[in-house]
């Protein structure tokens, strides 16, 4: 869970606790998803006298948690192709009539493809 700056901030980070239960107990999301909250506030109450082994570790070694990078934010698209994928879900992109490939020769347009594909 995230903590708490603000009222604003006071939000739960549902991939932390799926990433802290799934790496520390070897949990899958669906047994996760079974879990009631108590369960999960349990075992973390006991992570406090009792940490797992990583997170021993990672204090022993000082490793930090690096802040989020752009990259990994969601929504996060520089290729663009999540708005491709969203605009055409089939995977066909229609060409209009007449219009010509960079190496010349014509597009398929949708019968053409589809009659190009059937068996």
């Amino acid at each position: 869970m995230s903590g708490r700056s603000g009222a604003a901030d006071a939000r739960i980070d549902f991939g932390f606790i799926y990433s802290r239960l799934m790496s520390a107990c070897g949990y899958t999301p669906a047994e996760i998803d079974e879990m009631t909250l108590h369960d999960v506030l349990g075992l973390f109450a006991y992570w406090r006298d009792y940490p797992p082994t990583h997170e021993i570790l990672k204090s022993v070694y000082g490793v930090e948690r690096r802040p989020e990078t752009e990259s990994r934010k969601p929504g996060y698209d520089p290729s663009g192709i999540g708005s491709l994928i969203a605009r055409f879900p089939d995977g066909f992109v229609p060409a209009g009539e007449g219009r010509r490939h960079p190496g010349g020769g014509p597009t398929l347009g949708e019968q053409d493809y589809r009659a190009a594909t059937q068996p």
